[in-house]
């Protein structure tokens, strides 16, 4: 069971180590730049500072998981 543990805590750092370089990219972009989420199988066309609160967002659930995870 400790390999099944270790499998998810590396996936979890993964999909934040994602999420953290998404942001790092919203940011470089100029204001004004239209960028797309996807939301389930759909894009939808936005703007930088709304997809930079998706993201943070995103990123802030996985820490929690990760946070949950860690002491369970």
């Amino acid at each position: 069971m400790e390999q099944d543990g270790t499998a998810q805590h590396s996936d979890t750092e993964q999909k934040m180590r994602v999420m953290e370089v998404a942001a790092a990219e919203l940011q470089s972009l100029k204001s004004g730049r239209d960028v797309y989420i996807k939301k389930g199988a759909i894009f939808f066309r936005t703007d930088r500072t709304i997809a930079e609160k998706h993201v943070q967002g995103q990123l802030e659930e996985l820490k929690e998981a990760a946070t949950a995870s860690s002491t369970s």
